[in-house]
């Protein structure tokens, strides 16, 4: 049975969006970080051992976000509705190797990016 955590998510430098680091209360680190310099929709997730590149299908649609593993397992985030980014279907289909706090950092990419800011 999965153990609920408790932590923060931080940007990891005030000027630099590009970078955000999930620290738990009992030690884990997760760091996201974009792949490639200002592009938004493809980050790696990692959190030492496991590291997966978590991504956006489209770049002008970020409704349908994805990462596979090297067997091919899946994780997915994706509106549940078409241009809703109100109510979101995940799609977990990573081993348990993958913790709950990697997931929830995925999760996190996606909905401080494809949500609108006010």
């Amino acid at each position: 049975m999965l153990k609920p955590n408790e932590g923060t998510i931080k940007i990891k430098w005030k000027t630099d969006p590009s970078q955000w680091e999930l620290r738990t209360f009992d030690g884990s680190i997760i760091t996201m970080k974009t792949v490639w310099r200002e592009d938004f929709t493809e980050w790696r997730v990692t959190d030492g051992t496991v590291s997966l590149d978590f991504k956006s299908r489209y770049t002008s649609d970020l409704g349908e976000w994805f990462a596979k593993d090297r067997e091919g397992n899946r994780f997915a985030v994706t509106v549940t509705y078409p241009n809703d980014p109100r109510d979101w279907t995940i799609t977990d289909e990573l081993p348990e190797s993958v913790s709950a706090e990697m997931k929830l950092a995925m999760v996190f990419v996606v909905l401080y990016h494809a949500t609108p800011h006010r």
